[in-house]
C-alpha cells in the first residue's frame, strides 16, 4: 500500500512539473488562444454588471505592473488619504489610462509630478482609467472605486466616442471566457483558472476547434471590421459619427443620465469635477465638431463642473511642437501627455482647485529650469 501511495504520488509531483514546465513554456514563446493581445493578461470579466470588464491587478502593464487595486500605477495607494494630502482621482477611458504610452507618461503620473514639484508631499494623482469604457462605466468606476480614495478633486477624460456602448475589450472577453466557461465546473473556478493560466486556454481553444468545431474563434471582435467608431474612420465618416453619438437619444440620454449622477456625487461627497474635452486628432485645424465641443462645454457646465476644452491647446502645441501631440486619432503621445498635464495644472490653479501652494509664480519657478515646461507655458499663454 506505502508503495502504490508512493507511485501516485511521485505520478502526481511528475504530473505537477509537466504542467508547470508547459505552463511555462506557452509563455515564454507567446504559445496562446487566438485572442486580441489587448486582452491576453491585463483585462478580465468584472463582478460589478455596470463596469462590465476590469483591469486585472497585477498583471504585466509593459515595463511595469497594474497596482493591486487594479489601476495603472506604479504603486498602491492606501484607501484612507494621509493626513494634508490633496488627492485627485482621474478618471476616463484610453485616453486617461494612456493607451499607446509608458505608464509613466500618462498625464495622471505626470500631473502628479508636477503638483509634487510645487508642494512636495501634499499631492497625489490616481489614475482610474480604463480602455473603451463608456461613460457610464466611468462614472460607475467613479463611485464604485476612486470614492474609497477619498478624493479631493475628480478629473475626467472625456473622449468624444464615450457615449458608444460597444466595447471591443468586452466582446473579446466574451468571446474568449464565454465558450470556455460552459466547459468548466463553476463559473468563478473558471475565470480565475483562464485568468491565470495560458496552457490552460491554450487547451480548451484547441479542444474546441477539434471536438467541437467551435466557429467562435474565427468571429472574435476585430477593431476595423466591428467597432462602430473604427468603421466610421474608415468611411471618413467619424464627425458624423461622434456628432451622432451625442444627439442621439439612445446614445446622448444614457451620456447624459451618467454625467447627471456625477454631478450628484459631487455635491454629496463635496468633490469638485473638472471635465477635461479631448479633441479628435486628425481635425484639429479644420475642427468639424466645434458644435460638439460647444455643446459638452453647456452640459457640463449647467451640472456644475469645471470643464478644459483641450481642442485649441493641441491645436496650438501641434503648430510649434515635434512630434504632435497625438500618437493615432485620439490618444495622445507622450509630449501631448505632457502637455496635458501643464494645461490641467493651468486650469486648476486658475480655478482654485488646487493647494495654494500651487501658484502661477511656483509654476514659472520650475520653468526657470525646464526649457520644454517653458515652451508648454508660452503656447498656452498665448490662447489666454
Amino acid at each position: 500500500m506505502k508503495s502504490l501511495l508512493a507511485r501516485l504520488a511521485l505520478a502526481a509531483t511528475a504530473t505537477v512539473a509537466c504542467l508547470l514546465l508547459a505552463e511555462i513554456v506557452v509563455r515564454t514563446l507567446a504559445l496562446d488562444t487566438r485572442i486580441t493581445p489587448v486582452f491576453q493578461e491585463n483585462y478580465r470579466l468584472s463582478a460589478n454588471p455596470a463596469l462590465r470588464y476590469e483591469l486585472v491587478p497585477g498583471s504585466r502593464d509593459g515595463d511595469g505592473v497594474i497596482n493591486q487595486a487594479g489601476l495603472r500605477e506604479d504603486r498602491d495607494y492606501h484607501e484612507r488619504k494621509p493626513g494634508g494630502v490633496f488627492r485627485i482621482a482621474c478618471v476616463g477611458d484610453s485616453i486617461c489610462y494612456g493607451f499607446g504610452v509608458d505608464q509613466a507618461d500618462c498625464f495622471p503620473q505626470q500631473l502628479e509630478r508636477l503638483l509634487a514639484a510645487l508642494a512636495p508631499g501634499r499631492c497625489e494623482v490616481l489614475n482610474f482609467g480604463v480602455p473603451a469604457y463608456n461613460a457610464g462605466q466611468i462614472v460607475e468606476i467613479a463611485t464604485q472605486k476612486a470614492l474609497r480614495y477619498d478624493p479631493d478633486l475628480l478629473i475626467y477624460a472625456y473622449c468624444l466616442n464615450d457615449p458608444q456602448e460597444y466595447s471591443l475589450q468586452f466582446e473579446g472577453l466574451l468571446a474568449q471566457l464565454t465558450p470556455a466557461e460552459q466547459h468548466l465546473t463553476g463559473r468563478r473556478l473558471a475565470r480565475s483558472l483562464l485568468d491565470d493560466s495560458r496552457l490552460l486556454r491554450l487547451g480548451l481553444y484547441a479542444w474546441r476547434r477539434v471536438w467541437y468545431d467551435d466557429p467562435r474563434p474565427d468571429t472574435e471582435p476585430e477593431f476595423w471590421s466591428d467597432d462602430p467608431q473604427a468603421v466610421s474612420m474608415q468611411a471618413g465618416q467619424h464627425a458624423q459619427y461622434y456628432r451622432a453619438l451625442h444627439r442621439t437619444p439612445a446614445t446622448w440620454d444614457p451620456t447624459g443620465a451618467a454625467l447627471d449622477a456625477l454631478a450628484d456625487l459631487s455635491a454629496t461627497h463635496g468633490v469638485a469635477v473638472l471635465t477635461a474635452v479631448f479633441p479628435v486628432c486628425v481635425e484639429l485645424v479644420d475642427h468639424p465638431l466645434r458644435d460638439v465641443h460647444e455643446w459638452l462645454q453647456q452640459e457640463c457646465t449647467r451640472r456644475g463642473f469645471a470643464v478644459l476644452d483641450l481642442h485649441a491647446p493641441f491645436l496650438a502645441f501641434a503648430r510649434v511642437e515635434d512630434p504632435e501631440p497625438c500618437c493615432d486619432q485620439l490618444h495622445p503621445s507622450a509630449p501631448g501627455h505632457r502637455f496635458t498635464a501643464v494645461a490641467m495644472l493651468r486650469r486648476l490653479i486658475d480655478l482654485g482647485l488646487v493647494p495654494p501652494d500651487c501658484s502661477p509664480e511656483g509654476l514659472h519657478r520650475l520653468a526657470a529650469n525646464d526649457a520644454t515646461l517653458q515652451r508648454y507655458l508660452r503656447t498656452l499663454a498665448k490662447l489666454q
